[in-house]
């Protein structure tokens, strides 16, 4: 659609990225004005993780450029290419920064429709979990594509409304009616892409594409990824729906979500104390909790593992220290034995006895344990996913599946109803004495036909004569055997 350029500001000599319209399109006033519409909305957002637009206009020669910052990095194709399959950890990061900016975008009215990882812009950043910020690039610059353009690359695929490995059914239907949703299933199909290290669907033709989308399911996740964290591949599967309506339908819900399962992964992987694939490619070590990322502070189990060490360490220094005097005053004592008897006599009295104990060191051989943390991680899934959660002592609602919740750790047990429309509501407990994860399989509801009524069969009774033998009063009959209690 143009060319972009490296510029330099003659007084200031900050950097920056101008991209200009080829000028072929600059001369339909309807592109044009499409085109200056992308950066009036990427400047509506004021989001960190959207690119900043310093200007724009038209050239000299009248073609129309954006003005907008210099980014350091690569983009996220870059990063999946070959196939590569991130760490979970990694997967729930990018994930929950790109569903942030998602969320900013949609609360200004700004729809997307062309995310995908080409537009999706890792730049290296320190003060970020993981050590890379997302910037999404390229807002509505997809409604410039036409079909008479060639299809030579994947990022120009002749459609109008976005690019086809990661087009919503309603977009590859062309539905009038589209809303953020499309921008969700698009970030179903990218997790889904980091995660196996392919797109849920692929095709010689952009036909096949496009029908694959609306009719076709998705593979199953694990049957690519067998280690993918479930309560993740049930997410991905929400997005994934056809049906918009059973997708999750804020950018916002999806972002705590990852951030709560990157969480989990994290401290999981910490009391495993294994080196995992998320700890290398920079991603670091930081904590897993949101405020003490903010604040620049170790996680609460490591600062009391480092308070008992330091405590330990000042201990036996003190000791050390008190030996090292007795040893000086011993030492001093052979040369004026007037000395080394009031020492002598003077331990003798405060130990008790005659001659003066031992000193043993107390060297510890091993580092001291964990301590124990004061609240549990409570996760728990379901087959199919989208079911709401009860708590079976109040019936409050407390969310769906994948559902991920901390409470404080004790003796007891969180009893919780899973209940979804078409299936038996199911049961269980959760024990609060430790980090739990269960996953349920619920089962439909089959339709059962009523029982029949079992006929009495009564005797043939003998012609007898009423007057002889008065017939008994009768009374009402009242069958209470099919009746539900």
């Amino acid at each position: 659609m143009g060319e972009v350029y490296l510029a330099e500001h003659v007084m200031m000599g900050k950097l920056a990225a101008i991209k200009t319209l080829r000028r072929e399109l600059c001369g339909n006033p309807e592109l044009v004005n499409r085109f200056f519409n992308e950066a009036r909305s990427a400047t509506m957002i004021k989001h960190p993780g959207i690119v900043d637009i310093y200007d724009f206009g038209y050239h000299d020669d009248g073609s129309a450029y954006i003005i907008m910052e210099l980014l350091e990095g690569d983009d996220l194709s870059a990063r999946l290419d070959g196939g590569a399959q991130l760490p979970m950890v990694e997967v729930a990061e990018l994930g929950s920064q790109i569903a942030d900016a998602l969320a900013a975008a949609h609360g200004a009215g700004i729809i997307h429709r062309d995310l995908k990882p080409d537009n999706i812009f890792l730049c290296p950043d320190r003060a970020v979990f993981g050590g890379n910020r997302v910037k999404l690039l390229d807002f509505g610059i997809a409604k410039l594509t036409s079909d008479r353009m060639a299809v030579t690359a994947k990022t120009r695929t002749g459609t109008v409304m976005g690019t086809p490995y990661y087009m919503a059914p309603e977009q590859c239907r062309g539905a009038s009616d589209i809303d953020h949703r499309v921008d969700l299933y698009a970030l179903g199909c990218i997790l889904f892409e980091m995660t196996c290290g392919q797109v849920p669907f692929t095709g010689t033709g952009m036909g096949e594409l496009l029908i694959a989308h609306v009719t076709e399911p998705p593979p199953p996740v694990r049957t690519l990824r067998p280690d993918a964290d479930l309560a993740m591949v049930q997410l991905i599967e929400r997005l994934l729906s056809k049906d918009r309506d059973d997708r999750v339908q804020r950018a916002a819900e999806v972002g705590d979500l990852l951030r709560g399962r990157r969480n989990s992964i994290v401290v999981r992987e910490e009391k495993n104390d294994a080196p995992s694939p998320a700890k290398s490619v920079a991603l670091g070590t930081l904590p897993p909790h949101d405020d003490e990322v903010m604040h620049g502070r170790a996680p609460r189990s490591r600062r009391r593992l480092w308070v008992v060490l330091g405590s330990a360490v000042i201990a036996l220094a003190l000791v050390l220290a008190f030996a090292s005097i007795l040893g000086d005053e011993e030492s001093d004592s052979s040369a004026h034995p007037s000395i080394a008897r009031e020492i002598t006599d003077a331990h003798a009295r405060s130990a008790g006895a005659e001659e003066n104990p031992p000193v043993h060191l107390p060297v510890p051989d091993a580092a001291p344990p964990k301590p124990t943390a004061s609240r549990v991680i409570l996760d728990l899934a379901s087959t199919p996913a989208g079911a709401a959660v009860y708590r079976l002592a109040d019936g409050a609602r407390i969310g769906r599946t994948p559902w991920h919740h901390e409470y404080p750790r004790s003796n007891g047990a969180l009893d919780l109803v899973v209940r979804l429309d078409g299936y038996q509501p199911q049961r269980l407990s959760m024990p609060l004495d430790g980090d739990a994860n269960q996953t349920i399989a619920l089962k439909p509801i089959e339709e059962s036909k009523p029982p029949r009524r079992k006929r009495r069969h009564r005797p043939p009774q003998q012609h007898r004569d009423s007057s002889d033998h008065p017939s008994p009063p009768v009374k009402p009959h009242h069958d209470w055997g099919d009746l539900a209690p």
